[in-house]
């Protein structure tokens, strides 16, 4: 029998939009920074391997334990942003928020991911 794959992996290849941030460099434009929201959809290539067809107690457990770490990491995120916003005021913090943003799906991923294959 051949195993079917998730549709959602796919999904993932979205991820390499976030390439597009590197015409910040010729441009020096700061909304080309913005593009680095997309490496946020490499975290498909990780949920996409996971079986989903039945949730069952461990996998309610396992998720439940990466978002109880997600929140650490989010307050943890969000300390460094608030910091940044208070010892260099003139920088933009639209872009610390994206990258919080990309760390935090990829965080999730990456831990629920771990939890599963254990």
């Amino acid at each position: 029998m051949k195993k079917r794959r998730q549709k959602s992996q796919y999904v993932g290849f979205f991820g390499f939009l976030g390439v597009l941030s590197l015409r910040y460099f010729f441009t020096h434009d700061v909304t080309d920074l913005y593009s680095i929201m997309y490496f946020a959809f490499f975290a498909y290539f990780l949920v996409g391997r996971l079986n989903l067809s039945l949730k069952d107690e461990s996998y309610l457990e396992n998720e439940l334990k990466a978002s109880k770490f997600m929140g650490f990491l989010a307050v943890f995120c969000l300390a460094g942003i608030h910091m940044v916003g208070i010892f260099f005021p003139s920088f933009d913090l639209l872009l610390l928020v994206d990258l919080a943003f990309v760390i935090l799906l990829l965080g999730y991923a990456i831990k629920l991911y771990r939890l599963e294959q254990v």
